[in-house]
């Protein structure tokens, strides 16, 4: 389980406390955005619909007041000829037919409130119900012309109709007042209207577009920062779910993509951790092991009396220092290779010769095992340009550990073969096998096969690391096979090299 918040000396650590820290930030931030959000949406509605209301009244009035013109100038093209013939036959008898001719006209139009003849000195000849006689000495250019005028007067439309006699002849004009008070009113009502749906519109569409932004923004990144925050505070199992597929689900894969690498960073520290502890356990039993027969051999050595007991001591002694210069060996060249250092150079070898030498060693060291050792040898004694040391280094790492897992009376056999460009070292044993578990992470630094707790083997895990590390150095590659319970198989492919020796550079060996 992965702790919910790593600790350094009792204290919060600061990655935790940074993340924390942005956490907080973060969610301060996601209030104002979404009073933001509702400003902004606020803005920009009552823009939208106050000029959209705007230019609907606006409208709306000029239609009007263009409906109320078109109908009075139709109007008064209609009643001027009657109303004017009328006019010119009973002028001097009185008004009461021109009075009935006109209320007549004046019921076919509401708007009309005041119908007056004037000659084209703009007097007035004759009004319909005038409290006192209006003068239309302002209209006068326009009793004059002989076409129709319209002009405003505040809240009054005064149409003036020329009046031509039977002989084209023009001594009057005919002057409507039309009153624009229904029209304003009609205004002002439509206007109002206008306004009202306006507003219940603007909350309607308010509420809409924050529903849709809380639901398909707001709501998101609130969702995508609570679970950021609880992966902040440890919780790496955590996996954002978003049904975005946008910018949101990104930020929510790429939290998501944080959480893993961040649990598997903890996950490789705390294996690196547990590796460092078995490291030094194993370290320290591999080198008091040995030293302690070399310090207890030299302790006891005056109590040697015999030749036989002094053989086997010397021998204890040496099979211990060769243990520890195998150790030191691969420490020396792991080490040297991660540190970007060179190998010693390449020089030219003969491979029969290499490979003979190798096999004395292996075979005496078998037999001392008590195990069985053959040798195939398929190739010339031919050159092959390769750092003599880290290489036979690589293939006795690759053979003890055969001796090692393999059982008494247990085969191991060693072959060598070619190809067109590469020498081919193959190591079998009938030893106890590699589980498919295991495989992954043969080549790996400080893995062994068996638990520190369960140490039967020497060895700390680093020979075939140390194999690997020392084979491509020299362009080489490594493989292995195996069978649980029924032994494994090694492959070591070192190419010919062509090219010219390379100087000696960085350790000498």
């Amino acid at each position: 389980m992965v702790p919910s918040t790593l600790v350094t000396s009792g204290k919060q650590h600061p990655i935790n406390k940074q993340m924390n820290n942005a956490s907080t930030n973060t969610s301060k931030k996601s209030l104002s955005i979404r009073w933001r959000f509702i400003v902004l949406i606020l803005v920009v509605l009552v823009v939208v619909f106050g000029s959209l209301t705007a230019v609907l009244i606006n409208n709306s009035t000029r239609t009007l007041r263009k409906n109320l013109e078109d109908r009075s100038i139709a109007f008064s093209e209609l009643a001027t000829e009657p109303i004017g013939d009328t006019f010119m036959v009973y002028k001097d008898s009185g008004t009461i037919r021109i009075d009935q001719q006109v209320r007549n006209f004046l019921q076919l139009n509401d708007d009309v409130i005041r119908i007056s003849i004037i000659n084209l000195d703009g007097e007035t000849q004759y009004q319909l119900n005038a409290r006192t006689d209006q003068e239309f000495s302002d209209l006068l250019p326009n009793a004059r012309d002989f076409n129709s005028n319209l002009v405003y007067d505040n809240d009054l439309i005064v149409i003036t109709v020329p009046y031509f006699e039977k002989n084209q002849s023009h001594s009057y004009s005919i002057v409507y007042q039309v009153s624009v008070r229904a029209v304003d009113s009609a205004i002002r009502s439509e206007a109002i209207t206008l306004i009202l749906f306006s507003v219940v519109g603007l909350f309607v569409s308010s509420f809409l577009s924050y529903v849709f932004v809380d639901r398909y923004f707001l709501n998101p990144v609130a969702n995508v920062s609570e679970q950021a925050r609880a992966i902040s505070n440890g919780d790496l199992d955590r996996q954002i779910v978003t049904k975005n597929n946008d910018e949101i689900g990104s930020l929510a894969e790429s939290v998501n993509l944080m959480a893993r690498g961040l649990k598997e960073d903890i996950e490789k520290l705390q294996e690196m951790d547990k590796v460092k502890t078995e490291f030094m356990m194993i370290i320290s039993h591999n080198l008091s092991t040995p030293l302690a027969v070399i310090n207890g051999y030299l302790e006891t050595a005056e109590l040697l009396t015999t030749k036989e007991q002094f053989e086997a001591a010397i021998k204890s002694i040496a099979d211990s220092a060769r243990r520890l210069g195998v150790f030191a060996e691969d420490v020396f060249a792991i080490s040297s290779v991660e540190l970007g250092m060179k190998m010693a150079g390449r020089h030219a070898i003969k491979c029969g010769d290499f490979f003979n030498s190798l096999v004395i060693e292996m075979k005496a060291s078998a037999q001392l095992k008590k195990r069985n050792f053959s040798y195939e040898n398929n190739i010339s004694n031919e050159e092959m340009f390769v750092n003599r040391s880290s290489i036979r280094s690589a293939i006795f790492n690759i053979f003890e550990n055969s001796l090692k897992f393999t059982p008494e009376d247990g085969e191991i056999s060693f072959s060598v073969n070619r190809d067109s460009s590469n020498i081919i070292v193959t190591i079998r044993d009938t030893g106890i096998g590699i589980s498919e578990e295991e495989m992954p992470k043969l080549f790996t630094k400080f893995h062994r096969g068996t638990s520190t707790m369960t140490y039967d083997y020497e060895g700390i895990g680093m020979g075939l690391y140390a194999s690997k590390v020392m084979v491509e150095s020299n362009d080489g590659t490594i493989s292995a096979s195996s069978v649980l319970g029924e032994g494994s198989t090694f492959t070591i492919t070192i190419p010919f090299q062509k090219a010219e020796l390379d100087e000696l550079d960085g350790i000498a060996v």
